[in-house]
């Protein structure tokens, strides 16, 4: 018997469609949770790179108070603003995340005694984890 059971295992030489199936459903299910666990990476990455930016513009503005006899004026931030043709900013910040509406989305600076703040619509500093 042990020796027809061998003899049967060794002519064996390839998956039936069954082994074929369960492969298949295990590859399927590892891809689910993959694409579940890292397809929310992008707009996490993307909101991280805005407030990179906001705080960017908040340090050119800062600059530009401590160096410039000439008041800043609070308002957008576009390319004919005076962080961007003072050369304090290389060209107008763009917001990236879908949430805000894209990259057409403008940064707004707000100066109140040397002090400035930078805010685009759905950038919200000191965003935690687990968003």
């Amino acid at each position: 018997m042990i020796s027809a059971m061998k003899k049967r295992i060794s002519n064996n030489k390839g998956l039936t469609l069954i082994e074929l199936i369960i492969v298949i459903a295990i590859i399927g299910i590892l891809a689910v949770i993959g694409v579940t666990q890292f397809g929310g990476m992008t707009e996490s990455a993307r909101k991280e790179a805005d407030k990179a930016v906001l705080a960017e513009v908040e340090n050119a503005a800062k600059l530009y108070i401590a160096t410039e006899e000439d008041a800043l004026a609070s308002g957008e931030v576009s390319s004919d603003h005076a962080l961007v043709k003072d050369g304090y900013l290389e060209s107008a910040p763009e917001i990236q995340a879908e949430a805000n509406g894209g990259p057409d989305n403008t940064v707004t600076i707000t100066v109140t005694d040397n002090d400035v703040t930078a805010a685009a619509t759905g950038v919200v500093e000191g965003d935690g984890e687990g968003e």
